[in-house]
């Protein structure tokens, strides 16, 4: 997970998922000429499951906040839709 990086929100009124990694074989390439391949979602099911996976690092991390979080993102996201604005 040293060369991943993810931000995830999964709030009631907004969702989304931004995850990135940087491409191996970079080490003396310097910082702001490094690429990566990045991934972006608002399917509020695959955040669901991104916000799961990182409170589970968390947890296994020993971060004492992340149980209670499990328990909260266990049940089935709210569907959501999508209207853009007038």
């Amino acid at each position: 997970m040293r060369r991943e990086w993810a931000v995830v929100c999964d709030a009631p009124d907004s969702v989304a998922c931004l995850t990135a990694w940087e491409i191996p074989g970079q080490s003396e390439v310097p910082d702001r000429q490094r690429i990566f391949e990045a991934l972006w979602t608002v399917d509020p099911v695959a955040v669901r499951d991104a916000a799961r996976v990182a409170a589970g690092v968390a947890e296994s991390a020993g971060v004492l906040a992340a149980r209670p979080l499990l328990y909260e993102l266990a049940e089935a996201p709210v569907p959501r839709t999508t209207t853009p604005p007038e």
